[in-house]
């Protein structure tokens, strides 16, 4: 899973997004390990489209 926590005893949804066409999710900047893009998620500036 997306957390690294795949023990089956907590199942965490993050909120889908779409940037560059490409689906991502949206999270923190400092967990996403992929490529962050601004403008597709909603809360705070730091939780961007993880891609």
């Amino acid at each position: 899973n997306v957390l690294g926590c795949d023990d089956g005893s907590i199942s965490i949804t993050l909120p889908t997004c779409t940037a560059n066409g490409v689906l991502g999710v949206c999270m923190s900047t400092t967990n996403c390990k992929g490529h962050s893009v601004a403008g597709h998620c909603a809360g705070p500036k730091d939780i961007q489209c993880c891609i």
